[in-house]
């Protein structure tokens, strides 16, 4: 199926260019011109071909007001991954344990799976997507309809509001500390270094696309894997101890791209998942009816003393521990700011304004 997406994109295309540079109009065509030409199409289901066609209108689209055409897909580059719908494919599914249940998966059949999570009670399928991560795995995921009604906190209590600064080095420092991240829960990717070197060093040893090649190609890929289901796994917990208990959490409004580009901390902020976790709390936090406040970046939470207001414009990013020269005391700069967010975070929930942007709309405003 993955193959014959590509098959379908790359003839479709190819027709729509000619035509395009023939008559100077976009030709409309559809898989099922090409089922006569080839005809293990027709032993496909449908629909992810249809979605296929409907993508790369889409992309012609794009590109033909840019002046260009859409590139074709080279072998080994398709995307790995299809849908199908319950209306039109018949999608059931058969659970019985945590390791041995079933589901009919459109014209493939039956597919043993192993199920991560309990399917919600009074749920509708609505459709299914297949995909392979390219190390060996295969995952399904299943996406369902149900009513549900959200019970918004009527009154958020600031004892249980908590304030998250970003670290290097710890991920996140919270303000009542309560929810520091240990030194050994994160760095994945930091840890399997060693492993990923000596796999890729095996790798570069082997014929190029020879059978031993795409055997160590796979290795390698499971180690990348690895890291990537660690930090997945630490941060659903980490944003769900947090959901749970806060009532409000607020964050910083931080441009991690911008941030890996500069002062080469590409590797330990892609490595932290900053922006995953983000994306986590937004949505449990949503699901309790709870509040993620967040502030605007240009908030000056490192540079003002959380005791007197003091802002201290001429601290760098090496200081780690700071004198404030108003009040003269010394405090931790990650921790500082944690609580300055926290108390940011707190303002804006009670006057309901922006996040920060109105009062804080420049570098070096205070």
């Amino acid at each position: 199926m993955f193959g014959c997406q590509r098959k379908v994109w790359n003839e479709l295309l190819a027709e729509k260019i000619e035509y395009h540079k023939k008559y100077k109009r976009a030709l409309r065509n559809y898989p099922s011109s090409l089922k006569k030409q080839f005809a293990y199409l027709e032993k496909m289901d449908s629909v992810p071909l249809s979605n296929t066609q409907k993508e790369l209108e889409k992309a012609w689209i794009r590109n033909i007001e840019k002046g260009s055409y859409p590139k074709f897909i080279p072998k080994g580059r398709e995307k790995k991954s299809y849908v199908l719908l319950s209306s039109k494919n018949n999608l059931e599914v058969i659970l019985k344990s945590k390791r041995n249940n079933f589901i009919f998966f459109g014209k493939i059949g039956w597919l043993k799976f192993t199920c991560h999570q309990a399917f919600p009670e009074g749920g509708k399928i609505l459709h299914a997507r297949l995909s392979n991560r390219s190390a060996g795995y295969f995952h399904i995921s299943i996406c369902f309809e149900r009513n549900i009604e959200v019970e918004q906190i009527k009154k958020i209590r600031s004892d249980f509001v908590e304030g998250l600064d970003y670290s290097q080095t710890r991920l996140a420092v919270s303000s009542s500390k309560r929810f520091d991240p240990k030194g050994g829960d994160i760095h994945w990717y930091r840890k399997l270094e060693e492993r990923l070197a000596l796999e890729q060093k095996r790798l570069s040893s082997k014929k190029l696309f020879s059978k031993n090649w795409w055997k160590q190609k796979e290795k390698l890929a499971k180690v990348h894997a690895r890291a990537v289901f660690k930090r997945n796994d630490f941060l659903h917990k980490y944003s769900h101890s947090l959901a749970s208990f806060c009532d409000a959490i607020a964050i910083e409004n931080l441009n991690m791209k911008e941030m890996a580009e500069q002062n080469r901390f590409g590797k330990n902020v892609m490595d932290n998942g900053w922006g995953k976790l983000r994306k986590f709390l937004t949505c449990k936090m949503e699901q309790r009816g709870k509040k993620l406040v967040v502030v605007s970046k240009y908030f000056p939470s490192s540079r003002k003393c959380n005791f007197c207001g003091y802002v201290n414009n001429s601290i760098s990013l090496d200081d780690r521990m700071i004198t404030c020269p108003s009040c003269l005391c010394t405090y931790d700069r990650d921790l500082n700011a944690a609580k300055n967010i926290r108390e940011e975070g707190i303002r804006l929930l009670r006057t309901g304004g922006p996040p920060g942007i109105a009062r804080w709309n420049s570098p070096s405003g205070s």
